[in-house]
């Protein structure tokens, strides 16, 4: 019986002594300065961000070969969509207007209308101009300049626009030191300038609104006298605008009249010759519009 309990003790003991070896926990390597461990093996980590360097080498030739390998999708540029592609005869569009608008049809012959020295914008057209300068077709002479989108116009007049009210500067100051010359009372004087363009809505269509208002003030701050140009173009096609002027004159102002009531007449007469352009342009916006009325002119 002695022997059996001896027996049963020395196996429980061995049980727990196999026990006790087997949940013991192995030593974890170690690696020196500059290296971790990674899958058991130590490998360099020279810049310390825990990433083997041999990795980071492999990552970053990986990243040049696809880098080198890159093929960029082809950039396609696609024209807006074309808003006018009808061309009128230029001839047909000059008779229409002597014949559909002209109180003395004799005033409507149209000319060639040159400029000396011609700078940017201005050698992009040609211009045919009535007697009067009322109106006056602008021409575009290259293929690569035609006007097929309304904001193309409106870019191609903002850029002559520009170039004018710069001009119009240069020429308001010289027009001082000339009058000077003969009229003491221009002796120091100067001018205020106000330019503006605008849209219109005329027919359903867009026209663009020029006004030039040029106001000169003797040294005093009194009124001495003032001009304008007031034009409204219309986009008849790709390579023709038509330009309507006031026919008539402004209201007279007296000079030395006080600012203030100069002002109020000056405004009154702008207003009244931007009314006048507008009505005449009406039947050029239509003859652009409307090809049945070149026919009728042309009966």
């Amino acid at each position: 019986m002695r022997n059996i309990i001896f027996f049963i003790t020395l196996a429980v003991i061995a049980i727990i002594f196999s026990a006790c070896q087997q949940n013991t926990i192995p030593e974890t390597p170690s690696c020196p300065a500059g290296f971790i461990l990674v899958g058991g093996q130590c490998c360099p980590d020279a810049n310390d961000n825990l990433i083997c360097d041999d990795y980071e080498e492999e990552a970053a030739a990986n990243a040049t070969e696809e880098e080198t390998n890159f093929t960029p999708e082809p950039v396609i540029v696609r024209e807006p969509a074309r808003e006018k592609e009808r061309f009128i005869n230029q001839s047909h569009l000059e008779w229409a207007i002597k014949n559909l608008t002209a109180e003395h049809r004799e005033d409507y012959i149209f000319f060639d209308r040159k400029y000396e020295d011609a700078t940017e914008i201005y050698r992009k057209f040609t211009e045919r101009s009535t007697k009067w300068y009322d109106y006056l077709i602008l021409n575009i002479t290259s293929e690569k300049d035609y006007l097929y989108t309304y904001q193309s116009f409106y870019d191609f007049m903002k850029e002559k626009y520009d170039l004018d009210v710069k001009n119009n500067k240069i020429w308001a100051s010289d027009a001082i030191d000339i009058i000077a010359t003969d009229n003491k009372i221009w002796d120091n004087a100067t001018y205020e300038y106000k330019p503006k363009l605008e849209e219109i809505i005329i027919e359903g269509d867009k026209i663009l609104l020029e006004t030039h208002v040029y106001v000169f003030i003797d040294e005093y701050d009194h009124y001495l006298d003032y001009t304008y140009m007031i034009k409204a173009s219309t986009w008849c096609d790709p390579s023709h605008i038509v330009q309507a002027e006031p026919k008539s004159y402004g209201i007279n102002v007296a000079p030395k009249m006080a600012m203030e009531d100069a002002l109020i007449n000056i405004n009154r007469s702008i207003t009244k010759m931007q009314n006048e352009t507008l009505n005449r342009t009406i039947l050029i916006v239509k003859l652009c519009k409307n090809e049945s009325m070149f026919l009728k002119s042309n009966s």
